[in-house]
């Protein structure tokens, strides 16, 4: 919560000073990134050129922590046994091997086709920041239950698991707000990419000798999840949902 209060006082704050040093018809004809045009237009050369120089430190840094991040859940989760062994696969630097392999061959299909229809990177841009709710909606959640059942909390004082209490219930709030505002559109495509993760996750437990679906509701989840990508997939062949 405070680096989300944090990161929106930036924002307002750009959003706000910036009309200060330029009118808003000139900000709009500026390149990308813009803040190098309106801090060029209110310091000088430098800094245009210190913004271009924080965008590639940026853009550097999210790059490498998002290819850490997209190949660390399917290792984690097959250490887990939740996903099947080949996830857990390590090279001799103790990098998950085939998760990276994997995982950046799907992002390079995207990339290329993106580079052949360049409509397609909001598309795709859209989809993933919608999907990713649901795991930031369902974190939430979960943080409330154990702060609820005091699962963890063992030691803590009555102040300490209140405060959790609270800010489990405005992460779950939020997340139910966020997964509302991004559209059932998008949310019917996310289960399209979702979907498939069953596969995955059958193939685990059966490594394992253990049951695919170990309660009820699970199974009930799975067959939701199925029938509404299935649902999302006869709409956009029928042209109801046109996502590209």
């Amino acid at each position: 919560m405070v680096g989300f209060l944090g990161i929106f006082a930036i924002y307002v704050m750009v959003a706000a000073l910036s009309l200060g040093v330029m009118p808003v018809e000139e900000m709009a004809e500026l390149p990308n990134p813009q803040m190098a045009g309106i801090l060029e237009s209110a310091v000088g050369p430098w800094g245009a050129a210190l913004i271009n120089l924080a965008v590639i430190l940026s853009l550097a840094g999210a790059l490498l922590g998002w290819t850490i991040i997209a190949a660390d859940c399917p290792y984690s989760a097959a250490q887990q046994g939740v996903f099947m062994k080949a996830f857990a696969k390590s090279n001799k630097n103790d990098s998950p091997a085939f998760s990276l392999w994997l995982t950046n061959g799907i992002i390079q299909l995207f990339l290329i086709v993106i580079y052949f229809n360049e409509s397609t990177y909001q598309v795709f841009y859209t989809i993933s920041t919608s999907m990713i709710m649901i795991p930031y909606f369902l974190s939430s959640l979960y943080y409330l239950k154990v702060a609820i059942t005091k699962d963890g909390f063992d030691n803590a004082g009555s102040g300490e698991l209140l405060k959790a209490k609270i800010f489990g219930i405005i992460g779950t709030i939020y997340g139910i707000w966020m997964l509302y505002s991004s559209g059932m559109e998008l949310l019917l495509i996310s289960c399209i990419l979702y979907a498939p993760g069953i596969i995955i996750y059958a193939l685990g437990k059966k490594e394992k000798g253990a049951k695919i679906f170990e309660r009820k509701y699970e199974l009930v989840i799975a067959v939701i999840l199925v029938a509404l990508a299935a649902v999302a997939a006869v709409m956009i062949a029928t042209g109801k949902i046109v996502p590209f």
